[in-house]
């Protein structure tokens, strides 16, 4: 969280929230709704052209139960 607040115009720490909230083990930590927020954020500061980005928005997609934008997002990251 210090991260984005420290580099909020940056992706890196975005996608890194991203990945630790929709894959923590504990249900307690595990956000889903927050992880496809901060994957979509990194998306838009790199204008959708980051394909490890769309890749990583893809997986929250998936981990938050929504397959369909899952599918979409991997696509686009091909």
């Amino acid at each position: 969280d210090r991260a984005v607040e420290l580099y909020d115009s940056e992706p890196y720490p975005y996608a890194h929230r991203a990945k630790f909230l929709s894959e923590c083990p504990s249900e307690v930590t595990r956000d889903t709704t927050q992880a496809v927020r901060d994957a979509m954020r990194a998306c838009e500061l790199t204008e959708f052209k980051v394909p490890v980005f769309l890749s990583s928005l893809a997986a929250c997609y998936a981990e938050a139960g929504d397959f369909k934008n899952a599918v979409v997002w991997q696509t686009k990251a091909v």
